[in-house]
């Protein structure tokens, strides 16, 4: 299993954030949003969905951008380089705490993401 901010040779994860509210869309109605960056030398197929592993919450990736933000589709192999990952999970009863951890699958690997909880994130 990879972890979170750990390098191997194929691909290394980072700035994960989980929070309750999308930046900027503090008005529409709440969810739980995750968001990391991963970067990648191989070609990456990574699985749609995120699973929180104490509460088996999903989270259903929503978007996939680009070092330049172009959205890429989501079903399709991404070339080797850099992407923000953006998944959300409409579950009210997941409480944002320093314990969450979720799992997916990259190109058939198990990896594990621990991210930072963000519940007061402020535009930039």
């Amino acid at each position: 299993m990879l972890l979170f901010n750990c390098k191997s040779y194929k691909q290394k994860i980072s700035n994960a954030e989980v929070y309750i509210e999308m930046p900027g869309l503090q008005n529409m109605s709440s969810y739980n949003v995750l968001r990391f960056s991963i970067k990648t030398k191989d070609t990456m197929l990574i699985n749609q969905e995120i699973i929180e592993i104490n509460s088996n919450t999903i989270f259903n990736i929503n978007s996939i951008l680009d070092k330049d933000n172009v959205l890429q589709k989501k079903d399709i192999e991404l070339k080797p380089g850099f992407y923000n990952i953006v998944a959300k999970s409409n579950n009210n009863d997941l409480k944002l705490n320093k314990t969450l951890q979720f799992k997916t699958k990259i190109n058939n690997y198990n990896i594990i993401i621990n991210p930072k909880k963000l519940s007061d994130l402020k535009m930039k």
